[in-house]
Formats: C-alpha cells, structure tokens, sequence
C-alpha cells in the first residue's frame, strides 16, 4: 500500500468518525432530530454504526482489490473515490456541529 492509498483510507476512516460522532452529539439535543428516514430507520433498529462500518469495509476493500488487480498508474485516480467520500463526511459532520 503506497502513501496516497493511505491517505485516502485515512480520510475516509476520519470523515466517517467525525459524522458518526458529530450525529451522536446532535440527537442528544432534545431540539434536533435526523431528517433522513433512512438513517433514521437504522438509528431506530441499531443498525447505523454498523451498517456505516460495513460500507467503509466494502469501499475500502473494493478500491484495494482493484488498485492490486490492474497495478497501473492510471488507476491511481480510483483513490479519489474514498478521499471525496471521506471528505464529503467530514463537512457533513462540521454542518452537524454547527447546527447544534
């Protein structure tokens, strides 16, 4: 695994962090509720953390799997995916605290 692959796990790990904790602060807020029926559905059925752990699992393994099958470097472009992903989470974790 080279830097780049690293960075762009690490981000996404951390961007999924802080919006899973930044929600958690938010619903202790007697004022503030979640808007998606979705998550709110596997908030309500204690599926949340891990069906958001199991989708970190899939795109990291996925990207991984690929960047090892087709060792080209113009494949390298594929780490943008869990760096967008990952940097999405984190603004949507800031907006969370900013709410609050």
């Amino acid at each position: 695994m080279g830097i780049r692959e690293a960075v762009a796990y690490i981000v996404l790990i951390i961007g999924a962090g802080f919006d899973q904790l930044s929600t958690r602060i938010g619903l202790a807020c007697p004022h503030i509720h979640e808007v998606n029926p979705f998550a709110r559905w596997l908030q309500a059925n204690g599926l949340w953390l891990i069906s958001d752990a199991s989708v970190l699992v899939l795109l990291i393994s996925s990207v991984s799997i690929i960047l090892k099958e087709r060792r080209s470097n113009d494949l390298q472009v594929v780490l943008l995916v869990p760096m967008i992903v990952g940097l999405f989470r984190l603004i949507i974790g800031a907006r969370n605290l900013l709410l609050i």
